[in-house]
């Protein structure tokens, strides 16, 4: 086995499942990473239907792509996010998805660090459970506060459940100048899900078109490899300048091939191509959800 290739719907929320089951197709994914941001959940309305037409396309769901967050010191607003996670992982059995992606995200003014990573440890921990009787994995991103991949390694280890991960996107690595180098081995086979966009230095939290921007993406992919991973890798188009017609068309097409051709070339540490990063000034918190 090796890693599977699938695109966020997160690019265009306003095309229906056919649509996507036919670019992707076209363009060489092997699934759609559906993104409840912006209207995605019109996609999971009839999870039955989406389940069927993917199956009978031979494509499956990478993951579900949630907008919850677990960070809120309110236990009212906690059991919001603890009941919205699960039920995406109802939604994920439903369509036949394996992992959904949660957030952390950030800490309020005045609030202690760890304290904050022990109540988000604690809901991944009630999410994750319920997660069990379904065969559906919980996978943290990395966002807001919580960037670094130790310190989201840190809480899914106060998690302490088996399907408790992480949802590492390299954009957002390379937006406080983590390395792949450092990331991955850290994270290990933590890693549940993977993402990937690209970006320029000054603006690493603006996807552009893949292959035109200095993210790491070639060494991601690399390092994946080394640690012998053989779950979903998601290209994350453009998405807060969306881009639309033929040059959304034309970046799947480029983003499915270069992502083919990396996986399945032999590992090397290079950057692809790109020129060396600069080093970033660390940033306390990167809002990036998608």
């Amino acid at each position: 086995m090796s890693m599977k290739v699938a695109v966020s719907t997160v690019a265009c929320p306003v095309w229906d499942v056919r649509t996507w089951v036919a670019k992707a197709k076209m363009y060489g994914y092997q699934g759609i990473e559906i993104a409840l941001k912006d209207g995605g959940h019109a996609l999971l309305a009839d999870s039955a239907g989406t389940r069927q037409v993917l199956e009978e396309a031979g494509l499956g769901v990478a993951c579900i792509a949630t907008t919850v967050r677990l960070h809120e010191l309110s236990a009212t607003a906690g059991q919001r996010a603890v009941d919205g996670g699960k039920r995406a992982i109802d939604l994920a059995k439903e369509v036949g998805a394996g992992v959904i992606r949660v957030w952390g995200f950030q800490m309020e003014r005045g609030e202690i660090r760890a304290e904050v990573m022990a109540r988000i440890g604690t809901r991944l921990r009630e999410i994750a459970e319920y997660g069990q009787t379904a065969s559906v994995d919980v996978a943290l991103q990395n966002g807001g506060t919580f960037v670094y991949a130790k310190e989201l390694l840190q809480i899914v280890e106060l998690a302490a459940h088996p399907r408790a991960g992480v949802c590492w996107n390299m954009g957002t690595a390379a937006a406080v100048g983590e390395k792949p180098g450092l990331s991955v081995p850290t994270l290990g086979k933590k890693v549940f899900h993977a993402q990937v966009w690209d970006a320029r230095p000054g603006d690493w939290i603006v996807p552009v078109t893949m292959g035109t921007g200095d993210v790491r993406n070639k060494g991601f992919v690399d390092r994946l490899r080394e640690i012998k991973y053989e779950r979903w890798i998601s290209y994350v188009p453009p998405y807060r300048v969306p881009l639309t017609g033929p040059a959304l068309e034309a970046d799947l097409k480029v983003a499915a091939a270069l992502l083919k051709d990396w996986i399945h070339e032999s590992t090397g540490k290079d950057n692809g191509g790109k020129p060396e990063e600069k080093k970033t000034a660390e940033k306390k918190e990167v809002a990036t959800e998608q």
